[in-house]
Parts: C-alpha cells; structure tokens; sequence
C-alpha cells in the first residue's frame, strides 16, 4: 500500500476523512502499532517520515486516537474472549 497514493486519492476527494483514518488504523494493526512500523507498511522513506505526520496533522487526523482506539478495541476483544 503506497500511502503517497492513498494521500492524493485522498486530494481529489476520492476519500473522505473516515476512510484515511481507517486506512491508518489498519496500518497500525497490521504493523507493531507504532508510528515508525507504518512506514514499511505504507512505503514511506524514513526521509518523508515528517511530511507523512505532517499532512495526517493538517487533515486533523490525531494518530494518538487511532492507536488509543485500536489498543482498546484490542482489550475488548480479549475481553469478550474470556
């Protein structure tokens, strides 16, 4: 998945806010849940590192929510697992 693609497609309004989210919150459970482990998974250079937070923060897209989201849905499926 090339997160530049998914950036511009996101641009042309072929995406909306929710969908992005989604995507980054799908990147971060298939990764080790860390912002660092996106960048292979979304075939970031580390030198674009920035820029790829940089235009999540301009969207008002709070990557700190999304993984806050993902660790407790984690919890509740362990949860409900018991």
């Amino acid at each position: 998945m090339n997160f530049w693609e998914i950036r511009q497609a996101y641009l042309n309004h072929e995406l909306n806010k929710y969908q992005l989210e989604e995507i980054v919150r799908e990147g971060l459970r298939e990764g080790d849940g860390t912002l660092k482990g996106l960048l292979p998974i979304f075939k970031i250079e580390e030198r674009d590192y920035k820029k790829f937070l940089n235009f999540l923060h301009a969207q008002g897209i709070k990557l700190q929510n999304l993984k806050n989201s993902d660790q407790s849905q984690n919890r509740s499926d362990y949860s409900q697992k018991k």
